[in-house]
């Protein structure tokens, strides 16, 4: 059947098979050799249950670009030179992320080349439709792991207090200590896997989609997107409250197995009904009105017939931008591997197998690090040893863990990041001045059943000291550019603190040690 004047897509509108094979020819290009490790990394992600939510979101942002493909091609027009400057900041943050060896930014960066090229191609009138799709597409990035492990500490913190709180209402009485709840027969810990990301994460995508399509004035529905965040941690500290109620007027065992599980899915069934709630009484309060987002997803073709039709344009100046765009690709390959070939230049250093096992009254023995540790970690230099008195209640760990290049590969492993997965959970975490040295240690509480650990830990970084992992990430993107360095090291010492002694006792203990092994430490991590 012709074309009539009346199609909303006609011959005039759509983009020109050469343009639309080059366009796509441009995405696989950076989706496979550019943007694909960091993709392969993003799947792997999504098998963790906090991310088991990402898997559905490429196919609804896809159902969602299908259901609006008339509008995109009613409204083609001439490719914009924007596009090409957002493909060379998305090709930019790509080189910054693998310098930093992170995975989400890398992501960002492939969608802001997706992107770029879309608008290099098909002019800024047509991506109009393409831009909320695409930013659905963050809900399946991961949190960079010190964010995350941050977050998660909080939300800990928070819902473990919410839920004591609660419980007290009902006439339970506990004792708060940290995140662990002390119902007197029982000592409910509220672990990482209960803080309540597992419901943030979906719900929050969950929430974006929700926020989109209702049809409501725009501050109302602001309001649904923001209160996904409140509701995660109300019905979180819900949950924790009704753990301590089976406890307190039931058995042990319902707060645990099979039971345990089930509360999880009937609380984030709860919070989608409150989210359900929220917008059915948001409406009442106001009465809605479409939008245009409602519009253009459910009556796409009627909007696209009514469009605008984009001015003609020159057949060399159309395909100029994605051109261009296209062009720094292929450049960026060459480019990515020049900066991975790059020499960097560590300092000549002592090797921690020469760090001195007696100081002081300290006996240190040290100890092998595990194959499955090794091969997770691949340390270029490390030392792990226990140091014990003759005087001390207990003995002081030492782990130092080192890398000639933090840009090519090796990368520090936060304890945020590693000892939740061994069981520990941190009870109290906080920034506190060295015992001596004249700079600041992260002093953290970790428990893992009824032991308690504490720890001093910081990242020595090419003559500085951190305690942020945001902040020492940064530092190394700076000394590489500027130093051609990014070596680094992790120190850490621990201490168990025995039920008969107080803290004190430990943090005297583990200042005894650190007085001594600091000055001794300095040489052997990189100045």
């Amino acid at each position: 059947m012709p074309e009539t004047a009346t199609d909303p897509v006609t011959a005039a509108t759509r983009p020109p098979v050469p343009l639309a094979g080059l366009l796509l020819a441009a995405l696989a290009f950076a989706g496979t050799a550019l943007f694909g490790p960091s993709l392969t990394g993003l799947a792997v992600a999504w098998a963790q249950p906090e991310y088991s939510h990402g898997w559905l979101i490429p196919a609804v942002t896809l159902f969602l670009l299908l259901r609006r493909r008339a509008a995109i091609l009613a409204a083609c027009g001439p490719g914009s030179f924007a596009g090409t400057a957002l493909v060379l900041l998305g090709l930019l943050v790509l080189f910054l992320s693998r310098i930093s060896s992170m995975l989400t930014p890398a992501v960002i960066g492939f969608l802001l080349v997706a992107g770029g090229l879309g608008l290099a191609a098909l002019g800024p009138r047509a991506m109009r439709p393409v831009w909320l799709p695409l930013a659905f597409l963050l809900f399946a990035l991961p949190m960079p792991a010190t964010a995350y492990y941050l977050l998660s500490t909080k939300l800990q913190l928070l819902s473990s207090a919410l839920g004591a709180a609660a419980l007290r209402l009902a006439g339970v009485s506990v004792h708060l200590e940290g995140n662990i709840i002390d119902l007197g027969v029982y000592r409910l810990q509220v672990a990482e896997a209960c803080s309540g990301l597992r419901y943030l994460f979906p719900l929050s995508a969950f929430g974006f989609l929700c926020a989109w399509l209702f049809r409501a004035p725009l501050p109302a529905r602001a309001l649904v997107l923001v209160s996904v965040a409140p509701i995660t941690v109300l019905v979180n500290a819900l949950r924790l409250a009704l753990t301590g109620l089976l406890v307190e007027h039931g058995s042990i065992a319902l707060a645990e197995g099979f039971l345990h599980l089930f509360e999880g899915w009937a609380i984030f069934l709860l919070a989608l009904l409150l989210l359900f709630g929220e917008m059915a009484l948001l409406a009442r309060l106001r009465p809605p009105r479409a939008s245009a987002e409602v519009q253009g997803l459910l009556d796409l073709e009627r909007i696209a017939g009514t469009s605008a039709i984009a001015p003609p344009s020159r057949p060399g100046t159309r395909f100029l931008p994605l051109l261009l765009a296209s062009l720094l690709l292929v450049a960026a390959l060459p480019a990515g591997r020049w900066a991975d070939a790059r020499p960097e230049r560590p300092p000549l250093r002592p090797g921690l197998a020469t760090f001195p096992l007696e100081l002081g009254p300290w006996h240190g023995r040290e100890r092998p690090l595990d194959a499955t540790a090794r091969a997770v970690l691949r340390p270029d230099d490390y030392l792990l040893a226990d140091f014990a008195a003759a005087d001390e209640a207990a003995a002081v760990n030492l782990w130092v863990v080192y890398y000639a290049s933090q840009a090519k590969g090796g990368r520090i492993h936060s304890p945020r990041e590693c000892l939740p997965g061994s069981g520990w959970e941190f009870v109290r975490i906080e920034p506190v001045p060295a015992p001596a040295g004249g700079f600041v240690v992260n002093r953290a509480v970790i428990a893992k059943g009824d032991r308690k650990i504490l720890m001093y830990y910081w990242y020595e970084q090419r003559g500085r000291r951190f305690t942020d992992e945001v902040w020492t990430k940064l530092a190394i993107l700076v000394d590489v550019l500027a130093r051609q360095r990014s070596d680094g090291a992790l120190v850490r010492l621990m201490t168990e603190i025995r039920p008969d002694e107080p803290v004190a006792a430990a943090e005297a203990r583990l200042g005894h040690l650190f007085r001594l092994a600091y000055p001794r430490l300095q040489p052997h991590v990189g100045l």
